[in-house]
């Protein structure tokens, strides 16, 4: 059953968060950080164009690149965490 709020998505809520997405990468420095992620401007901006399978690809690649990174990332925090609560646990 289709919840009430997702029928009253309407044409404005749909250009609304495009909107609101291009303002998000318009806000991101292109140089600091779309560019290093493959993201730049300057891609789409070459002579040479991709076919769609290897857009594809490339984005897969970057998103499991991203994942990994995400990963490092969690299992450091989870590290600190556990060693925070036995700190805890000793001085109960």
């Amino acid at each position: 059953m289709i919840s009430l709020q997702c029928r009253k998505m309407g044409l404005w809520t749909l250009l609304e968060g495009f909107l609101l997405l291009a303002n998000a990468l318009a806000i991101l420095n292109e140089d600091r950080f779309l560019a290093p992620r493959g993201w730049g401007l300057s891609d789409f901006s070459s002579g040479r164009t991709k076919s769609f399978k290897d857009q594809l690809i490339a984005i897969k690649k970057r998103m499991e690149k991203d994942i990994d990174e995400v990963r490092k990332i969690a299992h450091g925090v989870k590290t600190k965490i556990e060693a925070i609560n036995k700190d805890v646990m000793r001085q109960r």
